[in-house]
């Protein structure tokens, strides 16, 4: 079967749509793991990449993941904190690294101060 023009164009402007992603665990429980190399649609939402993150790195619960896209200009990066909002939102591209933090490192290290 021939697919039609309008969905192979549909099937392109969706292959198109998926950015290759870096996802690098910087969460102590985690900190030993490689980073994981994946193709995402950037209409993901962030909820749905924690449960991507959830599943490589499985030492930090859902609810702790935290994540934070690269930034060369920002020292902590962009933080990933709105649950609801697609990926390209955050204007995450091709080539861009998502830190996987655990947010308990977070309150331990301010708990510190």
């Amino acid at each position: 079967g021939d697919l039609t023009e309008e969905a192979q164009a549909q099937r392109s402007a969706l292959a198109q749509s998926l950015v290759q992603v870096s996802l690098r665990p910087i969460g102590g429980a985690i900190l030993d793991q490689k980073p994981v190399s994946k193709r995402l649609p950037h209409t993901m939402t962030v909820a749905e990449l924690k449960r991507v993150c959830q599943a490589f790195f499985k030492q930090v619960p859902y609810d702790r993941i935290q994540l934070q896209l690269a930034d060369p200009a920002l020292p902590f990066g962009v933080p990933l904190d709105d649950e609801a909002r697609e990926l390209g939102f955050y204007g995450v591209g091709d080539g861009a690294e998502i830190r996987v933090d655990d947010a308990q490192d977070l309150e331990r290290a301010n708990a510190k101060h």
